[in-house]
């Protein structure tokens, strides 16, 4: 069974839904209390979609509806954009290697990064996308990890916008923060279930709409960049292509959790937030473009990577040839997300590609994803393979500790890429 996670609808949408656009007999500015559903509304905004967020979400965006709707879409492009340069900033703070001035690096990767199709998508649209990623990363790479009592309230907020962030939770529980993990599942409950005190007739979201994936969009075109959307292209929409997507999902958590834990342990809390962020987007029945806007901090740490890689940090410089293959996978996978060729999903375009292009130009960030999470797993279980055995660089178990020690920065830097996965 599918649940209806993700949406294309966006905040503004709803904020113009909710001061009457489109429904004269309601008042400007009506808040939930006036016992109307979001959820028996298909026309919202000039998308004309349907709202398929959680109750507190709407509880969340009503405020909007006190603008007039260009200056709402104004502020949420806006609030995008401030987010955004604070993701990068906190993510250049975080990375364990960075030589370049924070500020300068902050606005020039902010201005680089609004031309990531995830993020300019997201700006355009009036989504919160952008403002999620901000409250989770901050919360995650910040407040909790200087062990603050307000750790994973954040991660709780955002997945009480979309269920997704959930995922959130179980990083904080599997990298240690089980107290964060915790605050940040109370609030989540506590959100909806204000929320439904003050409109119940919402409650049907939980026994009805959760499920109903069609409101949502369909699921087989290239715009939804998921396992699931995957398998329903490949497949044709046969009814036990979600199930399928389930199974892969599995077999790629295996990677996944190897990748999060090792470079928690190694201190790349970016890269180990960024995998899964990227694995819930995979697992998610429809991830459409705009939600990948993730990216954004992937590219901080693979630059992170590059960097180290090419100065050498903490170890021997690589090869020539190994920096410019690391230059080329950043800038591969870079390339991957900032010129997307969404191919309409129609026999005539699928003879006109081929079946192989198809498949290749219909899931580019899936087939990325997997990629690097395939291959970076291995290396990361490499990397731990012989940092556990002193005799694989010839030094005696003291000096092998102490090497270690004095490489932190490039011990297994290549898994720094994994935040791609």
């Amino acid at each position: 069974m599918r649940l209806a996670i993700y949406h294309p609808s966006t905040s503004a949408a709803w904020a113009d839904h909710r001061r009457g656009r489109r429904c004269p007999r309601r008042p400007e500015g009506r808040l939930i209390p006036d016992g109307h559903s979001p959820y028996k509304v298909s026309d919202l905004g000039y998308l004309r979609l349907s709202f398929t967020y959680p109750p507190a979400a709407a509880l969340l965006f009503t405020p909007l509806a006190a603008l007039p709707a260009q200056l709402a879409w104004a502020v949420m492009a806006s609030a995008s954009v401030l987010a955004l340069a604070l993701v990068i900033r906190v993510a250049v703070a975080a990375v364990p290697y960075w030589r370049f001035p924070a500020g300068w690096s902050t606005l020039l990767l902010t201005v680089a990064m609004l031309g990531l199709v995830p993020v300019w998508r997201t700006v355009g649209l009036g989504q919160v996308n952008v403002l999620l990623m901000a409250i989770v990363a901050v919360d995650v790479l910040t407040v909790t990890a200087r062990g603050s009592r307000w750790g994973g309230l954040g991660v709780g907020v955002a997945a009480a916008v979309k269920l997704v962030p959930l995922i959130f939770v179980a990083h904080l529980f599997l990298t240690g923060k089980r107290a964060a993990a915790a605050r940040a599942l109370a609030v989540f409950a506590g959100l909806q279930g204000l929320t439904l005190l003050i409109a119940p007739q919402d409650s049907a979201y939980w026994t009805s709409y959760v499920f109903q994936t069609g409101r949502i969009g369909p699921a087989q075109q290239p715009y939804n960049q998921s396992l699931d959307g995957l398998m329903t292209r490949v497949t044709g929409a046969a009814p036990w292509s979600a199930h399928a997507a389930w199974v892969i999902g599995a077999v790629l958590a295996v990677p996944a959790l190897m990748l999060v834990l090792s470079y928690h342990r190694r201190g790349h809390e970016v890269s180990a937030l960024c995998v899964t962020a990227c694995f819930g987007l995979l697992l998610a029945p429809v991830s459409w473009l705009p939600c990948w806007v993730w990216i954004a901090p992937v590219v901080v740490a693979l630059s992170s990577w590059l960097q180290a890689t090419w100065r050498g940090a903490g170890q021997r410089r690589a090869a020539r040839w190994q920096r410019w293959a690391g230059a080329g996978v950043v800038i591969g996978v870079t390339a991957a997300f900032t010129s997307t060729y969404s191919v309409p999903v129609g026999q005539q375009r699928h003879q006109t590609l081929g079946s192989f292009w198809f498949f290749v130009l219909s899931n580019p960030y899936v087939l990325t994803t997997i990629a690097m999470a395939l291959v970076l797993g291995a290396a990361a279980l490499r990397r731990d393979d012989q940092l556990d055995d002193p005799r694989s660089s010839g030094q005696s178990p003291v000096a092998e500790q102490d090497a270690s020690r004095s490489s932190l920065v490039a011990a297994g830097y290549h898994g720094v890429t994994g935040s791609a996965s």
